[in-house]
């Protein structure tokens, strides 16, 4: 029974931790080129791309190992690709290749998972309050944040960034429902800063 315990447990941090990496990033494609034609992603991300496959049909020439491969979409205007492995992912327009219409992205594994526990330095303070969440900023010269809130499913109920330059942000909670929340911070080095809120009413 132990063992099943522990089991889950690790199954919910796994869920937990991909998504709050997940973000999507968007390759607009055009006159024979890719913008961005390279990026850097997360495993568990979401590339999209978007443009006229009936013009520039999209195909992957080379993954890594395990990741599924792209081949020859010709139709639509919009194809959504969630990263499993970290490594180079190399694609092309199979008709305008040859006009340079290439492009790549390089996924990483998660860096690393920061637990902020209470008296822990975090680059944000977390309150609650009635009108909802507040997140502060503690480093005044700080890069821009990507922030998540999460339930204690791992799935994700706000989104959102703090920019460099702004040091507050309140979160109308609102609509949430009683309970357990992560706030998950992630910084330009993609470290990730979690903390743990209660919500009552």
């Amino acid at each position: 029974m132990k063992n099943k315990y522990i089991l889950f447990l690790t199954g919910l941090f796994l869920a937990l931790v991909s998504t709050i990496q997940a973000t999507t990033h968007t390759i607009v494609f055009s006159s024979y080129q890719y913008a961005p034609s390279t990026l850097s992603v997360m495993v568990g991300d979401t590339v999209v791309w978007s443009g006229s496959f009936g013009t520039h049909p999209l195909s992957t020439t080379s993954v890594p190992a395990g990741a599924a491969s792209i081949s020859h979409i010709s139709s639509g205007t919009l194809y959504s690709y969630v990263v499993t492995q970290p490594g180079t992912y190399y694609y092309q327009c199979d008709i305008h290749s040859g006009l340079g219409m290439t492009g790549s992205f390089t996924a990483s594994s998660p860096s690393s998972i920061r637990e902020a526990s209470p008296g822990t330095s975090l680059p944000i303070a977390v309150g609650v309050n009635s009108g909802g969440v507040s997140i502060l900023a503690t480093d005044k010269e700080h890069d821009n944040y990507e922030l998540r809130i999460t339930n204690m499913i791992g799935q994700p109920v706000w989104t959102g960034k703090l920019n460099a330059g702004d040091n507050e942000l309140q979160v109308d909670i609102s609509g949430f429902a009683e309970g357990i929340y992560v706030v998950s911070l992630i910084d330009s080095q993609r470290h990730i800063y979690t903390r743990k809120i209660s919500l009552g009413r």
